[in-house]
């Protein structure tokens, strides 16, 4: 009996499953893509289904009524019509720079009515969360407060792997850090004043660079208080992540997809960037965990194997509209952040489209989510309808397609016509190996460090040839979408690839993935040890030593790429360091700069953070005035393209002193340095 339970193990799925783990750390160690995609087609093959089940088809839906008062449904129109005089107000005198502060408050005063006509339409009561916890079994209310410390705990871990001494780590600062820095601080009476609804540097919203202001306004003009945006907006994404992986998969994959994220080098270098990136990711995840609350009901653990298509036998509400309106307004607020956001629209509609083709949703449903969408998106829709190229110059400027970035990338002899599957088949090489091992090559990381570990990478890659095994299941088909229309429009056709900034939108499918193949191959495990005799010991405990090494080594990896690595690798460093020099020397001394290329006084970083102390440029010697009998000396700083210039200075001005200045054993700049008169 015992020998036939053995031998009716699925022994060929396990072979399969082995050959596919092989062929994923082939690939992390070796950064072969092409192994990596074999091991998520081999692992497809191990967790497919390729029976067809009985009674698995699909049921139509018939949609319930709407049971409303008449007062509710009045109430539920005004407050909708409301919202909308409010919103197309807000549109109107956006344009008009004296009219902002208005135009804001019309637009935050839209978005709260649309909200409470969801509220309303669906009888939502704010604390019924609070009646279904009381009603639980206090062995399931113990449970539930676990979890919500677990996930508390693991969000408070992140937060402090984000913020702490944020205005040292990252020890450079990117250009485009500073000018932010600056467009924040129009908000704040410096420099011409800006309207917060409508385009400025970038061509980027300016709805960011207020936000930026507000934490200025609190913190200080410094580093802290221009980054803490983005700290908070990255931290916010590890509870989506849990709660969309624990609803679609299961608890482990919500605690595995959260922890990675949590831990993650470059999640956590674009946390702590002023830059919009992060919060294109935070918007995606948003969208996607409202998406699937509202089609999405998981089965049973006990049934999983009949979710293969799933919605079918959901039990959601269908006749709702709150979460619908709030989808309209997360994917039009996200347009106010980074270009990238544009993919949350670009996902969604074909998803959409489907659902609605199979009535898993109806027309109200949509009407509500467009008339939110564009009632948010409206004021910077408009702006981009009279200045159409502030939509598409910056699209243009980073396509691989632009003549002069397929020179620069393939030759000089390369075109379009003569190199487009050359092109192609390298771009697509490039972003995918930016999955495995490859480092980020935009210039707000470092090259050398890889974007993600090498066990988040094993993981992810199994992962997704096991979401690829059931892409009709709504929550596989929207990470299917949204991997491949990411890495095609936020990779393979812009230049520099792989660029983080772009890429960042779409790499939560990574910790997803893998968060999907611990889940999935935990439950088969478990039903494969049922059926081995005579063993008594729990799974758990045999596995419990791999599970702390792992979450030991991962911790230990991410945190050495970033806080180790990256700062003694010297990137980006000259800004900042040059910005602290200013502000040391500055109050005593004249200062002039030997600047390169587009570093010069007008620099976003020396304008931001050396405040109102003045920087002239110079381009020779000749250029340096005598000294002046007003108490201040002079101070010459040089960037390494100007040394040689540097090396007649002392025959001029021989009472002065060169000095050489260093950070982490990087010479970053020479300064001289000539004494007041006395």
């Amino acid at each position: 009996m015992q020998n036939n339970q053995v031998m009716k193990m699925p022994w060929m799925r396990i072979g399969i499953f082995l050959l596919a783990c092989g062929l994923s750390i082939y690939s992390v160690f070796t950064n072969k893509v092409l192994f990596a995609l074999l091991a998520s087609v081999t692992i497809f093959f191990a967790f497919v289904n390729l029976k067809k089940k009985s009674g698995n088809t699909d049921e139509k839906i018939v949609f319930k009524r709407y049971e409303l008062t008449t007062d509710q449904l009045v109430l539920s129109l005004a407050l909708l019509f409301y919202a909308i005089v409010t919103g197309v107000a807000a549109a109107a005198l956006s344009p008009k720079i004296s009219n902002g502060t208005i135009a804001l408050i019309l637009w935050v005063t839209s978005i709260g009515l649309l909200f409470a006509t969801g509220i309303t339409f669906d009888k939502i009561k704010p604390f019924h969360w609070n009646t279904y916890v009381r009603s639980l079994e206090p062995k399931a209310r113990r449970n539930f407060y676990l979890e919500v410390a677990s996930v508390t705990f693991i969000t408070l871990l992140a937060l402090v792997l984000r913020i702490t001494y944020l205005d040292r780590y990252p020890t450079s600062m990117h250009g485009d850090e500073g000018e932010m820095g600056m467009e924040a601080l129009r908000f704040l009476g410096v420099g011409e004043p800006i309207s917060p609804l409508g385009i400025g540097w970038g061509p980027l919203p300016n709805l960011y660079y207020m936000l930026q202001a507000g934490f200025i306004a609190v913190f200080g003009r410094n580093l802290i208080g221009l980054r803490l945006v983005s700290v908070l907006f990255g931290t916010a994404c590890i509870p989506l992540v849990y709660m969309i992986c624990k609803k679609s998969w299961g608890k482990l994959a919500g605690f595995t997809g959260a922890w990675l994220i949590t831990i993650s080098s470059l999640n956590i270098q674009y946390s702590r960037l002023a830059v919009n990136n992060i919060h294109t990711l935070f918007f995606m995840l948003l969208f996607f965990l409202l998406f699937i609350n509202s089609n999405f009901g998981r089965q049973s653990d006990d049934n999983k194997d009949s979710t293969e298509d799933d919605t079918s036998k959901s039990k959601n509400n269908f006749s709702g509209i709150f979460l619908y309106m709030a989808m309209g307004i997360t994917g039009a607020l996200a347009q106010y952040m980074y270009l990238g956001s544009r993919l949350i629209p670009l996902v969604a509609f074909p998803i959409i489209v489907y659902q609605l083709i199979r009535k898993r949703i109806n027309m109200l449903q949509i009407s509500i989510m467009l008339i939110s969408a564009l009632l948010v998106f409206a004021p910077l829709g408009l702006d981009y309808l009279r200045n159409p190229d502030q939509f598409s110059t910056r699209l243009g400027a980073v396509s691989i397609f632009n003549p002069e970035n397929i020179h620069n990338n393939y030759g000089p002899e390369a075109t379009l016509t003569n190199s487009v599957g050359k092109i192609l088949i390298s771009q697509f090489d490039k972003n995918l190996g930016f999955f495995l091992q490859a480092g980020d090559h935009g210039s707000f990381y470092y090259t050398n460090i890889p974007a993600f570990d090498q066990i988040t990478a094993f993981l992810f890659w199994l992962g997704l040839g096991i979401i690829l095994t059931r892409p009709r299941r709504l929550p596989e088909m929207f990470i299917i979408i949204w991997f491949i229309l990411g890495i095609f429009l936020a990779g393979v056709i812009t230049n520099d690839s792989p660029n983080g900034t772009r890429l960042l939108i779409i790499t939560a499918v990574v910790y997803i993935g893998a968060a999907v193949f611990v889940q999935r191959t935990w439950d088969e495990l478990i039903k494969f040890y049922r059926r081995i005799p005579n063993i008594h010991i729990s799974l758990e405990w045999i596995f419990a030593p791999i599970v702390l090494a792992a979450i030991i080594t991962t911790s230990i990896i991410n945190y050495n790429y970033h806080f180790v690595i990256y700062p003694k690798a010297g990137v980006n460093i000259l800004s900042i360091k040059m910005a602290e020099e200013i502000n040391i020397v500055a109050p005593t001394n004249h200062v002039y700069l030997f600047g390169i290329g587009n570093f010069y006084s007008n620099h976003g970083t020396l304008r931001f953070l050396a405040g109102d102390k003045e920087v002239i440029d110079i381009t020779n010697l000749e250029d340096i005035p005598p000294l002046s009998n007003d108490g201040k000396g002079i101070t010459v700083l040089a960037t390494h393209t100007n040394f040689e210039k540097l090396q007649e200075i002392e025959k001029i001005f021989p009472q002065g002193k060169l000095t050489d200045e260093y950070r982490d054993g990087y010479l970053v700049f020479k300064k001289f340095q000539i004494p007041p008169m006395e």
